[in-house]
């Protein structure tokens, strides 16, 4: 099984167009990047502003017929179309994350995070330990990253935290490695869970 990505550079105005022709041909998903170096704040409530160049990426089931749906959007996109069609293989995520097995992120001053079978990190550093299963959080989405960040370098010793929506227990695990003394884990998904128990035991936190 694989997957059929499109991508293509357009301006704002040919959006409305091409979005008609990718969702007609089966598009399952349409993402929108910034193609140029223009900044987009927050908008006001009712608004939607585009960049007004822009790099959209499709994403395509095996069977969605690109050969016909190209030459729609090259007309389209006339005298300046650009685009690029890549084949995706399907792939096991979770698999793939833990295949990197000497990976290891640094956050903040002392905190690492890595995989199961990584090296030791050097004395000083407080490290944890992640096999997220079918969880979120590796470390490595911005977000998560930042609030790794921010334990390193804020968290008060004896504080007491509370991880919700904790998906792997990556920060709450952090912070007991931190100096946390208690941390809750709460999650609705029972593989999120699972895979908070999993990584609490690796790291001997409870």
């Amino acid at each position: 099984v694989y997957w059929q990505q499109l991508k293509l550079w357009l301006k704002s105005e040919k959006l409305p167009r091409i979005e008609e022709l990718l969702q007609i041909a089966g598009a399952q998903s349409i993402s929108l990047a910034d193609a140029g170096c223009v900044q987009l704040l927050e908008s006001a409530p009712g608004q939607t502003p585009l960049w007004p160049k822009m790099i959209l990426t499709a994403i395509f089931p095996c069977d969605a017929d690109l050969k016909t749906l190209v030459p729609l959007i090259t007309k389209t996109l006339q005298p300046d179309a650009s685009i690029s069609t890549t084949r995706l293989e399907e792939e096991n995520w979770t698999s793939a994350w833990c295949k990197k097995s000497t990976t290891v992120r640094h956050f903040g001053k002392r905190l690492a995070i890595s995989t199961l079978d990584a090296p030791l990190e050097e004395s000083g550093t407080v490290t944890v330990k992640m096999n997220p299963g079918l969880a979120f959080g590796t470390g490595e989405h911005p977000t998560t990253g930042l609030c790794l960040e921010w334990l390193d370098q804020n968290l008060p010793a004896g504080a007491r935290v509370l991880d919700y929506g904790c998906g792997s227990g990556i920060l709450a695990i952090a912070a007991l490695r931190l100096g946390a003394r208690f941390a809750w884990a709460v999650d609705i998904e029972k593989q999120a869970v699972n895979a908070t128990k999993n990584n609490a035991a690796i790291n001997t936190v409870s």
